[in-house]
């Protein structure tokens, strides 16, 4: 059977890597010398004694020495290799070891110029020999598997030599893994789990007794992905309960762990299974699945001993042969919570893992044993784009959040939503986002038809939170949630108490760290159904409160999600001052969420019943918003506005000094500097031109002068501004040096230091940056100046940008690491903490190039492959980067880049 696999992706790789303890190359490479011993002259393969892989046959003996590099090996890399080739060649002259050795360097890489040197003038001895990808095997080597170039590569060499062992109806690359679990565990040289040596003999009993403990778990998927921090199968606890909703994958993630153990694990489905039987029919299951003749012992399985009794004599049983199996039971919420207790308190030597749903039995289990639900946290962002892309469903990065929120990543609802999309919306995965959240679809999804099903049977005191709850996508205080419930169905706090301890149970809230309340992602899409039923007049008076409520919050902490959904909520309740006033706060421009105010701005630009300054503020923020996106409304149109308000409406005289600055700045863009100049004579002469406003003046001037080329005057006016800046905040440049942002942060939080100022030195220092980078002057400290300004006030859009411009000064001194420490540990968490998506996929891919610069070409390559699933959903220009970067790449690592 010929199975198309995947590729190994970072995150499987990670886990994989993290039970094989980053030894996963080598591990392969002696699967493959397993699967190519079966049937043939080999008479044991010996795991990580003398040498990484040792292969015994009648009369030699092969010393493997495995390698995996990014660059061709160097002498260096073997180390102290050849110094030991040559006391295990002594000890054969001596006749200590039997036969003749033969030693091997089995690498991805071929060997570099030094070793290949010497190679070719014969200075090394003549049973030494270097394997690697793309060469041909020396005959006396054909017991060894080929080297293979990445762990791709290796996963379907191994997959194609174990096709050829007999599996039914498994799917082969089963096998390769529990293979590999074995040969981790002989590489311990656990006595109890086989130890170090493997006899061709016994080769196929032993792929017989795996192949039937595979056929025991449930069925493997071809397309497994990992979901977010995976549990691990084995974490030192005997019992351990993983719940979540019917979908969640928690039979999937049990069978993908359960393949890469090299410990026996045994499945058992608990559905449908009476409690009086459930001890005995677990019973049949574990001997059946771990000793050869079960019915032969005859205390297990007499007519007379109990399930309990039997159960008691198994584990005694394999306790004696040094067996500690890992029971799975799926669907346990459905046995007794009191069978359960009984079976794990006879067990001792046995360890369990329940799968189960957040119903039944499973609260009363953790009350009686003190146990905690663990949870799967759905897949990642990549993931989902990947899984979509692969059932023909596709959208923007923006989008495939949208959707990873609607269905929280959960595997059965995220596929129910891609076939859906591309089975009724051309596979537009925006176009059923929107659908689902207005009730739209013709069809139901997996996700509708199981958790109605969950909602139907809470009280009506939870249905009416979960409902409330669809409406307010962010974690909230139980004081705030009463609040709500007050003016929501004048619940009594009593009654929305006992609710939330129901819902907490059921999974369907989740409590976050600072004890904050949030309704689970998958939840809301059943609840915004029910939204439609709510009388009109209930529900704004319940976002008045919200309104209020998150007000109130924001005053005291900046939180990017309370600002999204109190933007929301103003929509909601036409709250068209406010929101004017929200705009043209400078701090909130910084937030990546102005998009969501563009149309709003533009028809209170033109309302007649709003008053001229009302109207200026809204087509002022529109402008700059404007300015920022790739919107095509016709800017100049705006300016014309704001003209015409300022010429026949007495407006206040910081709108008449925006307006003037707005204009001089666009006079800088289309590059007229003489226009720029006689504009800054205007602001010079205004009478609003007051002490406080002329920094910010000089900066506007500064960048406005350098937009229409006039360099030197821009960096004049630009480092007047920094002095200024500098002065008002009482700081100096000697001070910000080597000082942590976390220290400048508190300094300027202490000294009460005003957000809009430390944001305007920042930006000043970023065209500062700018300008020395045109004088070929290193740029380097003022861009980490303004990079650590940024990130004190919470301006991440410009923060993301400044740190990716820093990182390519980096790259230009070709100090690399420094660039990869940069993007990796500082601007990908920023735009991800922020949720400035529409960044992220040029940021990583800018990443990927850095990679390739440090020489890590499979990182590189693996990095612009997870993006791969996002194309569909690029703009032309973000089609042309993602070619531009992968090429660059690949001349990279062509040597046709230095």
């Amino acid at each position: 059977m010929s199975v198309d696999y995947p590729t190994l992706d970072e995150a499987q790789e990670k886990r994989i890597a993290a039970v094989h303890g980053g030894f996963l190359y080598q591990h392969l490479f002696a699967v493959g010398c397993l699967l190519k011993a079966n049937g043939s002259d080999v008479l044991k393969v010996v795991i990580e004694r003398d040498e990484d892989v040792e292969i015994v046959l009648a009369d030699v003996r092969i010393y493997v020495q495995v390698k995996t590099r990014s660059d061709p090996l160097i002498p260096s890399d073997l180390g102290t290799a050849f110094e030991r080739f040559q006391q295990l060649r002594e000890q054969h002259a001596q006749g200590i070891r039997h036969g003749r050795p033969l030693f091997v360097v089995a690498s991805n890489q071929p060997p570099g110029p030094k070793l290949s040197a010497s190679i070719e003038r014969k200075e090394l001895e003549n049973d030494i020999q270097f394997i690697h990808p793309y060469m041909a095997m020396p005959a006396e080597l054909a017991c060894l598997p080929d080297c293979w170039a990445d762990l791709s590569g290796a996963v379907a060499d191994c997959v194609r030599l174990a096709e050829a062992v007999p599996h039914g109806s498994l799917v082969p690359e089963s096998l390769v893994w529990k293979l590999e679990g074995k040969v981790q565990a002989a590489a311990t040289g656990r006595q109890d789990l086989g130890g170090y040596t493997f006899h061709s003999e016994a080769l196929p009993a032993l792929f017989e007794q795996l192949l039937t403990q595979l056929q025991r778990l449930p069925a493997l998927q071809a397309h497994y992905l990992p979901q977010i921090d995976e549990p691990e199968l084995f974490n030192g606890e005997r019992v351990r309960i993983v719940c979540g909703f019917s979908g969640a994958g928690k039979t999937s993630w049990c069978a993908q762990a359960a393949t890469h153990s090299p410990e026996p694990c045994i499945y058992f489905d608990a559905r449908e299974t009476a409690g009086p039987a459930f001890a005995r029919s677990l019973v049949r299951e574990i001997a059946g699945g771990l000793v050869e003749n079960p019915h032969e012992i005859g205390e297990i399985f007499a007519p007379s001993a109990s399930g309990i009794d039997s159960m008691t004599a198994l584990d005694r049983h394999l306790e004696a042969r040094g067996i500690h199996p890992l029971i799975v039971i799926d669907n346990a919420h459905e046995m007794p919570a009191t069978d359960l207790q009984a079976v794990f308190s006879c067990t001792p030597h046995m360890r369990f893992i329940l799968l189960c749903q957040p119903t039944g039995s499973i609260q009363e289990l953790e009350q009686l044993s003190g146990l905690r639900r663990e949870v799967l946290k759905g897949w990642s962002l990549d993931s989902v784009a990947a899984e979509s892309s692969r059932l023909g469903a596709w959208g923007d990065v923006a989008t495939m959040e949208r959707v990873r929120t609607i269905t929280a990543g959960m595997p059965l609802y995220l596929q129910s939503a891609a076939r859906l999309a591309a089975q009724d919306y051309a596979g537009d995965l925006s176009l059923l986002c929107t659908a689902l959240e207005r009730q739209a679809t013709l069809e139901t999804t997996a996700q509708e038809l199981i958790l109605t099903k969950v909602y139907e049977g809470l009280t009506q005191a939870s249905q009416q939170i979960v409902t409330l709850l669809s409406m307010v996508d962010v974690a909230i205080t139980q004081s705030e949630l009463q609040n709500l419930m007050e003016c929501y169905a004048k619940a009594p706090s009593a009654a929305v108490n006992t609710a939330i301890r129901t819902l907490r149970v059921l999974g369907v809230l989740e409590v976050q760290g600072n004890r904050e309340i949030k309704l689970h992602d998958a939840m809301r899409l059943v609840g915004v159904g029910e939204l439609y039923a709510v009388e009109k007049e209930r529900l704004r008076a319940t976002k008045t409160i919200l309104k209020d409520m998150l007000l109130a919050s924001l005053q005291q902490a900046r939180n990017h999600h309370r600002l999204r959904l109190l933007i929301r909520t103003l929509l909601d309740l036409e709250e068209r001052e406010l929101l004017i006033d929200l705009a043209g706060q400078e701090m909130f421009k910084e937030t990546g969420l102005g998009a969501m105010l563009i149309d709003f701005l533009e028809a209170a630009s033109t309302a007649v019943d709003l008053d001229p300054e009302t109207r200026y503020w809204a087509v002022d923020s529109l402008f700059f918003l404007l300015h920022q996106s790739a919107d095509p409304r016709n800017k100049p149109e705006q300016l014309a506005l704001m003209a015409q308000l300022v010429n026949d409406s007495a407006l206040s005289e910081r709108a008449v000094i925006s307006y003037h600055l707005k204009n001089m700045d666009w006079l800088g863009m289309q590059g007229d500097a003489p226009g720029v100049y006689r504009a800054i004579d205007v602001v010079n002469g205004l009478p609003g031109l007051s002490p406080e406003r002329i920094p910010p003046f000089h900066y506007n001037a500064g960048v406005a002068l350098w937009r229409a080329g006039e360099y030197r005057a821009a960096e004049r006016l630009v480092d007047k501004a920094i002095k200024e800046y500098l002065d008002v905040l009482n700081i100096s440049e000697q001070w910000i040096l080597g000082r942590a942002m976390s220290d400048v942060s508190a300094f300027f939080r202490d000294s009460s230091a005003d957000s809009e100022v430390v944001n305007h030195l920042a930006g000043a220092y970023e065209v500062k940056s700018i300008l020395l980078k045109q004088r070929r002057v290193n740029p380097i400290a003022y861009r980490l100046f303004a990079f650590k300004f940024f990130g004190c006030v919470g301006a991440h859009g410009s923060a993301v940008k400044t740190g990716l411009d820093a990182a390519q000064d980096m790259l230009d001194m070709r100090d690399f690491e420094a660039a990869r420490t940069m993007v990796r540990d500082n601007v990908i968490p920023l735009i991800l903490e922020a949720n400035l998506l529409g960044e992220l996929t040029s940021s990583r891919s800018f990443y990927a190039v850095i990679l390739a610069y440090c020489r890590d070409f499979e990182a590189a390559h693996r990095e612009m492959a997870s993006l791969a699933p996002f194309r569909a959903g690029f703009t032309e220009e973000q089609r042309e980067e993602y070619g531009f970067q992968l090429q660059l790449i690949r001349n990279i690592q062509a040597g046709r880049v230095s």
